[in-house]
């Protein structure tokens, strides 16, 4: 163990880290430590020396003085700012207090470095944030009560939080802002961390969430947007369009040509007379699947698209392979609203005498794996890993949630009067619309964990969103015309 250097080995020692990095220096001044700090040279000096041996006061404001008597001392400094992160024992213990970082991995914070609000001591004087006021200060935002916290985005200011922690770790990376319709953070902008900045005027709809990329209808024509390309857009097929779907294997949509039309009767799924099915698959081109028919909404899974036609007044299932032709879905028939397989199984409804059930089937066997289900009228499924949700009654005033595990005990998602349509799946959290509201409310709920979460209040429709990966996607229809939306859901 070192704890004293001849002369000549401090000598070199000193003209060695002479040369260290001036940019370490501390915010504060240090120099004034008064003569003798660095003690006698016998006694192990680590300052540098006079020609005649003399110890000179050690300059704590001088990275070359300080990596000099880190060195003469045999510290350890990880992260290279010439402040001590661990030093031997027997070292001079009123050196090693002068020179010792209180976080050796991360060159910014030493003794005297700049004090920022993120909730550390910066400059290793055993304070936090203390040039900030925080501390529980009240404040007001947008005529809210909230307490001051440290900003998100910037570590120079504190932010006004109106939800207690939201400034410091609020959904998708904002400070204080969320998707809610409204000027969290008071600076005359709403919702601008959520809006895609496309230009304005078009009608849009349908947004799809498709690996990394979206499509969209925009005046009647399917485009692709990405957002590597600056949020620039595609064509991909002419219109009239309706009903895109897809995943991040492949696309699908209806083409509505001549007088075709779509309409939902009473006692059978939905369906558009007089459509075609298009299929694009992932770097492809897109080609027509059917001639002229009547089917219904196409889904996509990781290798086909699957939809159902109307034969002989009758629904009955199919499945294409996205570069493939069309085949039948062995599965039966009286069968609609497939959706994408998840373990090689689908959810589906299925038909008699004009009544629907919904139904958990496989793809290579004619078996039902979810029992009838009482109550009326339920509208089409979404289906995951774990849940089966889909809406239920005759003017669809719930949800209702079944855990595939147990799959004869299933609950009711919520209680509110109005309507609740269109729920979609990803993983355990399900997106709806709630009808009930005025206007529409865009709701999360986690499936696993109970938390439930309004994401915006705007004019929406259903169908104008999705959900995958954890990002839910939307267009809402503002005053100067329907805008596009996305934003990633606040997850425990």
């Amino acid at each position: 163990m070192r704890v004293a250097l001849p002369l000549m080995a401090a000598l070199m020692v000193a003209i060695a880290f002479a040369s260290c990095d001036d940019g370490g220096a501390g915010g504060g001044s240090f120099s004034d430590v008064g003569p003798g700090v660095g003690g006698d040279p016998d006694a192990g000096c680590p300052g540098p020396l006079t020609d005649a041996g003399r110890c000179v006061p050690l300059d704590l404001d001088s990275p070359g003085s300080r990596c000099a008597a880190l060195s003469a001392l045999g510290c350890v400094d990880q992260d290279g700012d010439c402040w001590a992160g661990a030093c031997p024992a027997g070292a001079r213990a009123d050196l090693v207090s002068l020179l010792s970082d209180c976080d050796d991995g991360r060159p910014e914070v030493r003794p005297g470095g700049h004090e920022a609000c993120n909730d550390l001591d910066d400059d290793c004087d055993g304070l936090v944030d203390e040039a900030f006021p925080l501390l529980g200060a009240a404040c007001e935002a947008c005529g809210v009560p909230g307490k001051e916290e440290c900003a998100l985005d910037d570590p120079e200011v504190t932010a006004c939080s109106t939800a207690f922690g939201q400034s410091a770790a609020p959904p998708a990376g904002t400070r204080g802002e969320t998707c809610d319709g409204l000027d969290d953070d008071c600076d005359g902008v709403i919702d601008e961390r959520c809006r895609v900045p496309l230009e304005e005027g078009p009608p849009r709809s349908a947004p799809r969430v498709c690996g990394d990329r979206l499509l969209l209808i925009e005046d009647d024509a399917l485009i692709e947007i990405a957002p590597d390309d600056g949020w620039a857009d595609a064509l991909v097929h002419d219109g009239p369009v309706a009903f895109p779907a897809c995943s991040a294997a492949g696309a699908a949509w209806l083409t509505l040509d001549g007088g075709a039309a779509c309409e939902t009767p009473p006692d059978g799924p939905l369906r558009c007379v007089g459509a075609r099915l298009w299929v694009q698959p992932a770097g492809g081109e897109p080609t027509a699947r059917t001639g002229l028919a009547e089917i219904g909404p196409p889904r996509v899974g990781d290798e086909a698209v699957y939809w159902h036609a109307i034969v002989g007044d009758r629904p009955t299932l199919h499945r294409g392979a996205l570069t493939g032709g069309v085949e039948p879905l062995h599965v039966g028939e009286a069968l609609s609203d497939p959706t994408p397989p998840v373990d090689g199984k689908v959810a589906v409804r299925a038909w008699a005498n004009g009544q629907a059930d919904v139904r958990l089937r496989a793809l290579d066997a004619d078996e039902d794996l979810l029992p009838r289900q009482a109550g009326a009228a339920p509208g089409p499924p979404a289906l995951s890993a774990g849940w089966i949700v889909w809406p239920v009654g005759a003017t669809v005033p719930s949800l209702w949630a079944v855990p595939r595990e147990a799959a004869r005990e299933g609950f009711q998602l919520t209680d509110a009067s109005g309507a609740q349509r269109a729920p979609l799946l990803d993983g355990d959290l399900v997106v709806w619309l709630d009808e009930s509201t005025r206007p529409p409310t865009l709701r999360s709920f986690d499936l696993q964990t109970g938390r439930a979460q309004a994401v915006v209040q705007a004019p929406i429709r259903p169908g104008d969103y999705d959900l995958a990966g954890g990002v839910v996607v939307w267009v809402a229809d503002e005053g100067d015309g329907p805008a596009l939306y996305h934003h990633r859901l606040d997850r425990p």
